[in-house]
């Protein structure tokens, strides 16, 4: 199926402002010119996988009383698309995004939308936040039919009387919901897991932890801290950044069905304090690249 591809995703490439160099027939390294960071394209089963490694040791300097895994939480809810800060298998630190390669589906608009939210979460490392003005944008939302959506996917769900849709998704926690909604030119479908405000300090992080973790195995979905007002939720999420096709929603669904799996229940224990401190005792966040950074590895 992957070979049906490589034609469009290397015209995708020979649009971009990137050097490319093909390192065999599925896979590509790819450099910035705003950037010393080589990054990496590759096609793997069905999938299209980005990523690009990140030196958290530079950043510790300028981040010494900041713990990283819960900054970089808040910073994934504010990526465009289907960008993530997260780990890769060996915890290294990445930013990366992965495409759903869809039969009879043209992958060329996504891959091009993953390149430019990489290319904006090595921005967001390695400088400020972005301008006001994009911010603006990635606000303003389109009008999207989400149930008719929803109901091509063949997942139960409940339309609410905000316009919104819900999918249950088991977990071994209970049932939880996911929500679908409009969110800039596309939609977003999250599932929150545990609300942080009013956690322990040791209880924040264990979720930091146990997110990222989590998310160095998922893909399209991230985890993210985020913000709405004076609430912040630990949650699961996939958004993409123009309206999704039935296929690309359901691919999110089982996604996030599998990041609940995964976390749900330990989510729950882990806003008990001690449960917390005796988490990030037997589980401290070790980047590869930074093996003495204090701020990580101590424990609250």
């Amino acid at each position: 199926m992957i070979e049906q591809y490589t034609n469009r995703i290397a015209a995708v490439l020979a649009e971009s402002r990137l050097t490319v160099r093909k390192q065999d027939r599925l896979s590509w390294e790819l450099q910035p010119t705003a950037h010393d960071c080589a990054f990496s394209l590759r096609a793997c089963e069905d999938w299209l996988l980005l990523e690009a490694a990140l030196d958290a040791s530079a950043y510790a300097a300028a981040t010494a009383e900041v713990f990283l895994p819960e900054l970089l939480l808040g910073w994934n809810a504010t990526l465009p698309g289907g960008a993530k800060f997260g780990v890769d298998g060996k915890f290294n630190l990445t930013v990366r995004a992965e495409v759903p390669l869809i039969e009879e589906f043209d992958c060329g608009p996504r891959a091009t939308e993953a390149l430019n939210c990489v290319l904006a979460g090595l921005a967001r490392f390695n400088g400020p936040p972005l301008p006001r003005r994009e911010e603006r944008e990635e606000r303003e939302e389109t009008t999207l039919a989400l149930s008719a959506l929803a109901a091509e996917t063949g997942w139960a769900f409940t339309e609410r009387d905000d316009g919104r849709v819900s999918f249950d998704l088991p977990s071994p926690a209970g049932v939880l919901a996911a929500t679908l909604q409009p969110h800039g030119c596309g939609a977003r479908v999250w599932v929150p897991l545990a609300e942080v405000a009013g956690l322990s300090t040791a209880s924040r992080h264990a979720l930091a932890v146990l997110f990222l973790r989590a998310g160095s195995v998922l893909r399209l979905a991230r985890p993210a801290f985020v913000a709405d007002g004076d609430e912040t939720s630990a949650c699961f999420e996939v958004v993409f950044a123009t309206a999704p096709t039935a296929a690309e929603l359901t691919q999110a669904l089982e996604s996030l069905a599998v990041g609940v799996s995964m976390a749900a229940a330990e989510a729950k224990l882990l806003c008990e304090e001690q449960t917390a401190r005796e988490f990030l005792c037997a589980a401290n966040w070790i980047p590869r690249q930074e093996t003495n950074n204090n701020t990580n590895q101590r424990t609250p």
